[in-house]
């Protein structure tokens, strides 16, 4: 199986157009712009994989997302910076929204759009279940089927700890060697305690805020190497191990309590149990119900005339 990050793979296929999107196109005319380029992206990744992963799954993010119940700020500075962009954001993601749904209902591919989800969750979720679901047969013994994710995000880097798992990176356009055990645990580790800028989420110092209201000019307190190798030795225990000079007046309870909050915000084995019963219960129980005459009329419909010759490629 290869496993598609739907809103990556969606905003990388429609970024060539951006300066377009940018100057005054109606609704309309952005979702005619999407729909080709992101029904061409994904035919061609299934051209590109299906012979030697399967068949293809589409991750979708939700319209909320379990973090952000549990930590309000959770990519609130993604937020922030669109809107002050020259793109407007909510037609672009009306139109990305639209067409996943058109996909869901007219493609025979399977696409898990789970409320409370996103693409990581699903990601995670997934790549657990196949090591003992849908398992190979090809050996003496029944092994896990290779899985490939298509996805630029750091945080699927902790599926590495599959052996059968691999991933391809479309922001460096290559696949992504695969980390040792100690490698793992030492990013894992760095990804807690230094949080992640790009998901709005503070290091192990910092206010839960700090993202949002911070002023030019403003730093975090900065993470030393020693107290990584700290950490990556004694996890969370650690806390109580640095010196005074380390946490500098930092109280240690705030400490462990952002700890805890990055360890909740990144680790897939955090995900709450009700999401990843509602994965899995859609995956095994919801079947594609589009098909190839389906997707034929969608085509001559949505004036897609060059995609119809891609029809052979679609089942």
């Amino acid at each position: 199986m290869f496993i598609i990050d739907f809103s990556q793979l969606a905003i990388a296929s429609i970024s060539q157009f951006m300066g377009e999107l940018g100057s005054g196109k109606t609704a309309k005319e952005v979702e005619d712009i999407s729909r080709h380029a992101i029904i061409s992206s994904l035919i061609s990744n299934k051209k590109k994989y299906s012979q030697k992963f399967g068949k293809m799954l589409i991750a979708c993010d939700s319209r909320h997302y379990w973090r952000t119940d549990f930590f309000p700020q959770y990519k609130a500075i993604r937020k922030k910076n669109r809107e002050t962009s020259a793109v407007d954001w909510e037609i672009v993601f009306g139109a990305i929204n639209k067409i996943r749904d058109e996909i869901s209902s007219v493609f025979p591919w399977k696409v898990i759009n789970v409320v409370g989800a996103e693409a990581d969750d699903i990601n995670g979720v997934m790549v657990e279940y196949l090591q003992t679901h849908e398992v190979s047969g090809s050996g003496i013994f029944d092994e896990p089927q290779p899985i490939l994710m298509i996805s630029s995000d750091t945080d699927n880097l902790q599926l590495f700890m599959y052996e059968n798992y691999s991933q391809y990176c479309p922001l460096q356009k290559k696949m992504l060697a695969r980390k040792s055990a100690v490698d793992l645990k030492k990013h894992i580790t760095e990804h807690i305690v230094k949080g992640d800028t790009g998901d709005g989420i503070p290091n192990i110092f910092a206010d839960d805020d700090y993202f949002v209201t911070r002023e030019e000019g403003d730093r975090q307190k900065s993470v030393t190497q020693g107290m990584l190798d700290l950490f990556y030795q004694h996890g969370e225990d650690s806390i109580d191990l640095l010196t005074d000079k380390q946490i500098k007046g930092f109280d240690r309870e705030f400490i462990r309590k952002n700890y805890r909050r990055n360890s909740k915000l990144v680790m897939y084995n955090e995900i709450p149990d009700e999401v990843k019963n509602d994965i899995i219960n859609q995956y095994v129980n919801e079947t594609p119900s589009g098909d190839l005459e389906l997707v034929r009329k969608y085509f001559i419909h949505n004036r897609c005339k060059l995609l119809l010759n891609e029809l052979n490629n679609i089942g």
